[in-house]
């Protein structure tokens, strides 16, 4: 509930903002709309068995090399997973992945003081929901505006506008 509240107080800012363009604010809203919220953890898991043991780091850590390379070239075309997690479930931190225009918030920070069951909703929204509204402003700022909704580079801000927004 968090998460989408917070979206959708961003769409209407971006609704909202007087110095953006029409166009720009059309792909804004595209952009924002079409962002993943990934929240807790991983919906699945690749698990590749590799041999482990205690007398070699130096093998182990090969055997392991080898193995999420193997899962690399597993990946090779096929369609981009928007919801593959490339941290923890247990990382207490959230990020903005641009590649996939998703936010990532994992279940390592959704405890207090960001997070509780048993907070007013006050709580959580200011706690939580700024960590939220903050990566989803990634999406925008100097390295994000250079991908669109798809994730794809392309610089689809108006000149003017982008002026504007890096007076600002």
């Amino acid at each position: 509930m968090v998460l989408s509240r917070v979206k959708a107080s961003f769409l209407r800012t971006v609704d909202e903002a007087a110095w953006l363009d029409e166009r720009t604010r059309r792909r804004a809203q595209a952009k924002a709309s079409a962002m993943l919220l990934n929240l807790g953890g991983p919906e699945t898991f690749s698990l590749v068995r590799y041999p482990v043991t205690v007398d070699s780091f130096f093998n182990n850590s090969m055997f392991a090399h080898r193995a999420n390379t193997i899962l690399s070239f597993l990946e090779l075309d096929r369609p981009v997973d928007r919801t593959k997690w490339e941290y923890a479930a247990s990382t207490v931190n959230a990020w903005f992945d641009q590649g996939l225009n998703a936010v990532f918030v994992p279940a390592g920070i959704l405890l207090p003081p960001f997070f509780s069951p048993a907070a007013r909703p006050e709580q959580n929204f200011g706690g939580i929901g700024t960590v939220v509204g903050h990566e989803i402003t990634h999406g925008f700022d100097t390295r994000g505006a250079l991908f669109d909704e798809g994730g794809r580079r392309e610089d689809w801000w108006d000149p003017e506008t982008k002026k504007e927004f890096q007076s600002r």
